[in-house]
């Protein structure tokens, strides 16, 4: 559509008829757009109608065996929320993966509490007596939804692909370290700590000296058998056999069992007066022996009515707000994070501003359920597809579990231990903290450590909105400035366009090469100006001329042909010069229609050099053309990439990075994931045109994944020759810039074979002038 009405401005009339009726049959209709947009909002249909007995069979066994997860975890969640009544994790447990069976495309993701969000719920939630107030948590999940549910329709999901790698690392090593440190209370049994993270380090010791002996000690007992059980879990679940199997579901389990076990303890020492309920309202005084802290009684079923707004004053609408657009940012990009890379490792598609709508409308519709905000979780995600999951349809498994439990055992979740439940949260969050990052942003890019400093530092001590807020701003002055300031590489006239001239000439190429001309930064706007004009000087041109010599950026039209095809050159085929020069321009303006000139089958002129490799490339070759490698860009490639490979299942990948000036850590960690995820399917990755700081901090990247080979080319042209070496590329080069007195084209070389992709003609050249360029 763009190659028409670009051809619009200088047809006649009759072509313009002829062209807008070819876009009307090009375009699909408004109300065909509108139908597959409709159609895009309910995945389900895509898969609903295939479904069979073993995929129900696969997800009967997965919906258990996440169900015994959710249940002891939505309880470790709701204190991390600060509730006091710790029912509100099941009640966000269960409508979520009811409703992300019609909205959803991951098959893996399960959607419900999370450690970070519990965190933020409760901060951006007013506390009563220590406690969060349940009607602001509903309110939040409301709002999140709606937000969430905005962004989807309008498919505005890319927001978040400003959330730098940095970014995400340094926010999510902060929230577990304060999570992880505001359960050391319940681990030790203090009462008093205040939320806010210093705050809480300096009650913590503080108070140290009333520490509960009963609920350390069962705290230290729970953390060894949940590293004993995962242990089991890793070293014996590998095989078939019954004992695998069973290793494998008690591992998975854990947090189920450690559960049961605190709860069935603590109730015998009860029952039997060695211990007895400490007190939950008044701090202890001194060492106590006796007492242990439990949950306590609990509401048994849902509340009455099960479906109500919640009770809150406007007042508070305005900080709510605040708090609910960052649930529901960073909702979204823990689900996202999670369901790309589970889908790259099961082999299907996600849709993330569909992803937005579903966990939208699943934030929206729990909220009148009782529910604080959900997204998709890590760790039940993992044993989901561990599971063999086959749909979305496992949740409905899931969500019956934790409503079942939400109906009849919450009588029996009283003596459950609070340090119980506080060795599971910290148990899972240790694995939350990156160190690793760290150790490779250092390797890499260390000016990436700025942004995750940032915000690590201002989500430990400020909060997660404010530090992820002023994180995400240092990374995008820092991409400013990278983008400003990109690093030109550029030959000076002092070294001679004589010695350049002569460097071709040796290498039996009459002019100049423009694979020996490097420069960065961008192609466009007022740099890319200055940057044509550093060129043209270089090749001995005053900057005046360079000026009026712009026009010629867009010279170049090859021909690539194999070695004996029997057809003649574009030289013997074309005739009257002046005939040719406007069949090409033609072509140019018009794409692929110039197929319908060619002299025979296998002499194929196509329109631009991109044209003639893809002309040229062999079948398993996919060859593609990179512009940016920066963090805002970096996801997109890789999901183009992996897409573009699961379409032509390639045996090489050819990257051509000539355009690609700067790369950050998040750019070099995608490309390194690219690598060994390409490496697993047999396909090899190759890169062209990379520059030497490109080149290195790749490398550098590319070993932290284990070191898989890459062949790199200096530019496309030698990369080709490498993967073409039995058939040579011939280039001819057309003028589609008006003739001047300044630019011109030697006829009399006739001679313009040369290696692959040398424009050997003489192309701005310091020689003196030939005939004007509609000689050529």
């Amino acid at each position: 559509a763009s190659e028409i009405k670009r051809s619009i401005e200088v047809s006649s009339p009759s072509k313009i008829k002829r062209s807008l009726a070819m876009e009307r049959t090009i375009k699909p209709t408004r109300a065909k757009r509108f139908k597959a947009y409709l159609l895009s909002l309910i995945p389900f249909i895509t898969w609903l109608p295939k479904y069979n007995l073993s995929t129900l069979q696969s997800d009967v066994i997965a919906g258990l065996t996440v169900g015994l997860m959710v249940v002891p975890q939505g309880l470790a969640y709701a204190s991390i929320a600060g509730f006091k009544d710790v029912s509100y994790g099941l009640y966000a447990s269960f409508m979520g993966p009811f409703i992300y069976i019609f909205f959803g495309t991951a098959k893996d993701i399960t959607l419900g509490p999370t450690a970070i969000l519990s965190m933020m719920t409760a901060d951006a939630s007013d506390q009563v007596d220590g406690y969060t107030l349940p009607s602001h948590a509903i309110v939040l999940t409301f709002l999140a939804g709606i937000w969430q549910l905005l962004l989807g329709l309008f498919r505005l999901g890319v927001v978040v692909d400003f959330i730098s790698f940095p970014v995400i690392s340094g926010f999510t090593s902060s929230a577990a370290i304060t999570i992880g440190f505001g359960q050391v209370k319940h681990v030790l049994g203090l009462h008093g700590v205040r939320r806010p993270f210093l705050q809480c380090v300096y009650d913590t010791f503080k108070n140290i000296k009333e520490t509960v002996y009963p609920d350390i000690g069962l705290g230290l007992v729970c953390f060894v058998l949940l590293f004993i059980l995962e242990t089991m879990k890793t070293k014996y679940s590998k095989g078939d056999r019954f004992v695998n199997k069973a290793a494998w579901l008690i591992g998975t389990a854990r947090n189920a069992i450690i559960v049961v076990f605190a709860a069935v303890f603590t109730w015998a020492m009860i029952e039997h007066n060695h211990l007895q309920p400490c007190p939950k309202s008044e701090p202890t005084t001194g060492i106590v022996h006796n007492c242990t802290t439990i949950i306590g009684d609990l509401p048994v079923g849902f509340p009455h009515p099960p479906v109500q707004a919640p009770d809150f004053k406007l007042s508070d609408m305005k900080a709510l707000l605040t708090g609910s657009i960052a649930i529901a940012l960073i909702g979204y990009l823990e689900s996202i994070a999670i369901a790309k890379s589970f889908a790259r490792e099961n082999n299907y598609k996600v849709e993330p501003s569909q992803e937005l709508v579903a966990i939208g409308f699943a934030n929206t519709v729990a909220s009148f359920f009782h529910s604080y905000p959900i997204t998709g979780s890590f760790s039940r995600t993992a044993v989901n597809s561990a599971s063999g999951v086959a749909t979305p349809l496992g949740g409905i498994i899931t969500g019956v579990i934790v409503v079942m439990a939400i109906e009849f055992l919450t009588g029996a979740f009283k003596f459950i231990p609070q340090s119980a439940l506080a060795s599971i949260i910290i148990y899972s969050v240790v694995k939350m903290i990156h160190y690793k990052d760290v150790i490779k942003m250092w390797k890499v890019s260390k000016l990436d450590l700025i942004p995750f400093s940032v915000s690590f530092f201002g989500s430990l001590l400020a909060g997660i909105e404010i530090g992820v807020g002023i994180a995400v701003l240092t990374n995008l002055i820092l991409v400013f400035y990278l983008v400003a300031r990109p690093g030109h590489t550029l030959l000076k006239p002092t070294d001679g366009a004589h010695a350049l001239w002569q460097k071709q000439t040796a290498q039996n190429a009459r002019g100049l090469s423009l694979s020996d001309i490097r420069f960065g930064g961008s192609q466009n706007g007022h740099e890319g100006d200055q940057e044509d004009e550093a060129l043209l000087v270089t090749a001995g041109m005053s900057p005046q001329t360079a000026r009026a010599a712009r026009p010629l950026k867009s010279l170049s039209v090859q021909s690539v042909k194999p070695a004996d095809d029997g057809c003649s050159d574009v030289s013997e085929r074309s005739g009257d010069n002046d005939d040719a020069t406007a069949r090409l321009l033609d072509g140019e303006r018009q794409g692929q229609r110039d197929e319908e000139t060619q002299c025979c089958e296998s002499n194929y002129v196509p329109a631009t050099f991109d044209a003639a490799l893809l002309h040229a490339l062999p079948p398993g070759v996919l060859m593609v053309r990179l512009a940016g490698l920066i963090y805002p860009t970096a996801t997109h490639v890789q999901d183009l990439l992996l897409e573009c490979n699961r379409e032509s299942q390639c045996k090489l990948l050819l990257l051509e990075c000539s355009r690609v000036k700067v790369i950050d850590f998040t750019g070099a960690q995608t490309m390194g994931e690219i690598v060994e995820e390409m490496k697993a399917v047999g396909c090899r990755v190759s890169f062209a045109g990379l520059t030497k700081p490109v080149q290195d901090m790749l490398s550098r990247a590319i070993d932290d994944f284990g070191g898989a080979a890459c062949d790199s080319y200096p530019t496309l042209h030698e990369a080709v020759h490498a993967i073409l070496p039995t058939q040579r590329v011939q280039v001819t080069a057309v003028g589609v810039a008006e003739p001047t007195t300044d630019i011109s084209m030697d006829p009399t070389d006739s001679d313009l074979e040369g290696e692959v992709g040398t424009l050997n003609a003489r192309l701005l050249s310091p020689y003196p002038p030939s005939p004007t360029m509609s000689d050529v």
